[in-house]
């Protein structure tokens, strides 16, 4: 891999923690428990507990499914505020890397 496709997906990887910090905080502010979410989504409640709190990646179809689950509005997970917190952290990443 070259250094473009690195920060790629570095980048790529930002993002999605981005996006599953909105799909994490809509999923608290639900009130649903764990299991629920599960049942709704099929996801494990063992990769679901390791999504929210971070411990594995988000995949495409999980997000998918946990946004429809939760009833999370798409300009939530897509729009403005989350661009902002992206763009956040890779400004504070950058700043790191100096």
């Amino acid at each position: 891999m070259d250094n473009d496709e690195d920060a790629r997906i570095d980048r790529t990887d930002n993002l999605l923690a981005c996006i599953r910090n909105v799909v994490t905080r809509s999923y608290r502010e639900s009130g649903l428990m764990q299991k629920a979410i599960s049942k709704r989504t099929g996801i494990k409640p063992s990769q679901l507990s390791l999504l929210l709190g971070g411990k594995r990646a988000i995949f495409a179809d999980e997000l998918i499914l946990l946004i429809v689950a939760l009833e999370i509005p798409l300009p939530e997970v897509f729009g403005p505020e989350l661009w902002r917190e992206y763009e956040r952290k890779m400004a504070a990443r950058d700043r790191k890397s100096y």
